[in-house]
């Protein structure tokens, strides 16, 4: 027995994950996400349960025995009764599929010594029947199936058909190329797995297809397909070419099998329409994290979601603040803990593609290990980790266990610092402590508990900002006392971030070299940030792709307002991590320093007079600025009250080129211009690769 004939047995609850390894649902435990691994080993199936389900377990569950899962290639050999042979463009053989019976498949490739490999990996993969596809009249209608055996069938008929090897879900977008001026009729399978197949074969085909018709046979079972249509009573190969001339082309390719955008999809600024959310939700001020936040968990549709952690004392509102903005999000795109042991997430079911973990206390992963396990998310976009486990025979063997990502993290903690190597793959961003946000958050709980705009809040708005203490926050929260609720529902936002799942998520950014020089010089994690940056853009313009160009082959192309959007959330945090930029809080303490002190160091209550802060806060930026090397405290004795000074001036330069710089250059060149115009420019194109910006890429036309 192979991996392909055991595959039924699941009863359609399995996914090929990568060439050769299947994940399954475990007959064996209640599995809501696929846990049972796959594979194919040098003489037998490997059977491998993340719930550490027994292996002879799970074979008598499915009617096995353990036997079955050792090959027998004489056996194999013998029961082989189809061989389709996939050739290139010159006939000559790639590989084979082979089929046999009772029904199951194998592929396999010559080993060039006139013998096979049971393995097509690192073949390049074609549809059957390539050459006679590329001869085939032009004019003729073009049948893609779902199976050779359906192909052959077709053909015998007088008509003309391919398909791909691999069944559902492995049809290449590249093969769109060889159906480029021709007339294609689809006819999958009648399930789901079919209905997705067409969906992929559709997007293939869209710009280069003449046309494409998908007719309905009517009649034809659940699962059923072409040759089960065949075989009905009154049907026939000309019956089938007549109802697919019959049937009218598809309209729009680029729409087919999307759903319609929600109406939040054609807001112009979607980020600002959130606070609208926020203050429904009952978050108080917090605008510039929420919304980073926000975009950085929509970022988990890219190659490279971007991580962060949220600082802050204690009560200052962390946890809230993620808590807020997640629920803006369907429960699919993330799953939170507050703790967990150091291989919870090697043996997790939970599945980490494109989505985010979210931890709610780093105290919670007090582990060197649990710190490797998130570093190497981050880092290699996957965990791979080498166990032993007890094999069908017995004996225990090694035995690698992946977990594909990419995975987001966002982490909230009291700490100032985290992990050095984790830290450089995460931004900060720190919560609000300030008494104005204090005031603010107070204001809002009392606006839970029936607040409205009446006059006594007025009248105590105005004298809150007589006192100087109605700033940015307070005043965002005592405006919306008397202003309606948020236009969009959790709901709506929640519906909106399910469509973009489904929708375009390929994004090109003209701009991104004009960014990668003129950027200001910064420390090594540059290389880091900057990608990261580049993907919060990416971010932006999936939210807003409904009013957004597109390039010939349907990508979304990135405008100067996503960049200047992410430029407004991340260029302190960019700047702050490369030593141009200074937090502003920490900004704020070196200037009262500098504006109070004389001939006599400045102490703590004078600072707490000045910035209105209380003494933990004065405490924590102060220290913020010693590291940052802007203070220092002169008091060298434990115990007695701290004596600042500063020591070097502020930099008022950022990392991040302006976005207005960006604008005029957008006005004076076209964006596909300004892109081809950016390549040529002096630059170092080592240094840009690894930034993570693509040297001598074509631009989309």
């Amino acid at each position: 027995m192979l991996c392909n004939e055991i595959i039924p047995y699941f009863k359609g609850h399995v996914k090929e994950v990568r060439e050769g390894e299947w994940m399954a649902q475990c007959p064996c435990h209640k599995d809501d996400h696929p846990s049972l691994s796959i594979t194919e080993g040098k003489d037998r199936i490997l059977l491998h349960c993340f719930a550490r389900c027994k292996t002879d377990d799970i074979v008598e569950v499915l009617g096995l025995k353990m036997k079955d899962l050792f090959f027998d290639q004489k056996a194999e050999a013998a029961r082989v009764t189809h061989k389709y042979d996939y050739c290139d463009e010159q006939g000559s053989l790639l590989y084979q599929v082979c089929r046999k019976e009772p029904k199951g498949f194998f592929q396999r490739r010559p080993d060039g010594q006139g013998g096979w490999i049971n393995s097509i990996e690192g073949v390049r993969r074609v549809p059957y029947l390539l050459r006679a596809l590329i001869e085939a009249d032009p004019t003729q209608l073009v049948f893609i199936v779902e199976g050779e055996k359906d192909v052959d069938r077709i053909r015998a008929g007088g008509l003309f058909a391919t398909t791909n090897s691999g069944g559902e879900g492995a049809w290449a977008y590249e093969f769109g190329e060889f159906l480029r001026n021709r007339y294609v009729v689809i006819v999958p399978d009648n399930d789901d797995a079919g209905r997705d197949w067409t969906t992929d074969v559709v997007r293939s085909l869209e710009g280069k297809a003449n046309s494409v018709r998908i007719p309905e046979l009517q009649g034809l079972p659940a699962s059923g397909d072409v040759s089960d249509w065949l075989d009905m009573e009154g049907n026939t190969i000309e019956r089938l070419k007549e109802i697919a001339q019959q049937t009218p082309a598809i309209e729009s390719l680029e729409t087919y099998g999307k759903e319609t955008p929600p109406c939040l999809a054609f807001e112009s600024n979607i980020l600002n329409k959130l606070e609208g959310l926020l203050d429904d939700l009952g978050l108080a001020g917090e605008r510039r994290n929420a919304k980073l936040l926000y975009l950085a968990v929509t970022s988990r549709l890219t190659d490279r979601p971007v991580s962060i952690w949220v600082s802050g004392p204690s009560s200052s509102g962390k946890s809230f603040l993620v808590e807020t903005v997640l629920k803006a999000f369907p429960k699919s795109a993330f799953y939170t803990r507050s703790a967990m042991s150091e291989k919870a997430l090697i043996y997790s079911e939970e599945p980490l593609s494109h989505r985010y973990l979210v931890f709610y206390e780093l105290a919670g992963i007090n582990s060197d290990f649990a710190d490797y396990i998130l570093r190497s998310l981050l880092s290699e976009g996957r965990i791979k980790f080498e166990t032993t486990v007890k094999g069908g025979n017995g004996q225990f063997e090694s035995r690698l266990i992946e977990k594909e990502g990419p995975t987001g993290l966002i982490l909230t903690t009291t700490k100032q610092s985290i992990h050095t190597e984790n830290a450089t793959r995460m931004w900060r961003i720190e919560a609000q402590s300030s008494e104005e946000q204090t005031r603010a958050v107070l204001m809002m709980e009392a606006r839970r508990c029936g607040g409205s705009g009446n006059l006594s809040m007025d009248c105590n708005a105005q004298n809150l900002d007589n006192q100087g203490l109605f700033g940015e926050a307070l005043r965002h929260c005592g405006e919306n006392y008397r202003e309606n609720p948020g236009a969009y529902t959790v709901k709506e936002w929640i519906a909106l971030q399910e469509w973009i799942e489904t929708a375009e998520t390929r994004v090109f950014i003209p701009y991104a070299l004009w960014i990668a020089t003129h950027i200001g010089n910064g420390e090594t994690r540059l290389r880091r940030d900057f990608p990261a940056v580049l993907n919060l853009i990416k971010a932006h313009a999936i939210l807003h792709q409904e009013n957004r160009e597109r390039d010939g082959d349907g990508c979304i192309i990135a405008n100067p307002d996503d960049y200047r959007a992410v430029y407004d959330l991340v260029a302190e945090i960019v700047g702050n991590d490369n030593r141009n930029a200074v937090p502003e809080k920490v900004r704020e303490m070196v200037l009262a320093v500098q504006r109070l002190e004389g001939e006599e160091p400045v102490l703590y209550k004078q600072l707490e007079s000045e910035l209105v802060l209380d003494k933990s806060n004065v405490s924590r930026h102060v220290q913020e600025a010693i590291e940052l090397e802007f203070l220092k405290n002169e008091e060298k004795t434990t115990g007695k009250l701290a004596r600042i000074r500063s020591i070097r001036e502020l930099p008022d330069e950022r990392i991040l080129p302006s976005p207005n710089a960006l604008d005029r250059e957008w006005e004076v060149r076209l964006p596909l211009e300004m892109a081809a115009t950016a390549q040529q420019l002096s630059y170092n194109s080592d240094g840009m690769e690894q930034m993570g910006v693509a040297v001598g890429v074509a631009v989309p036309v």
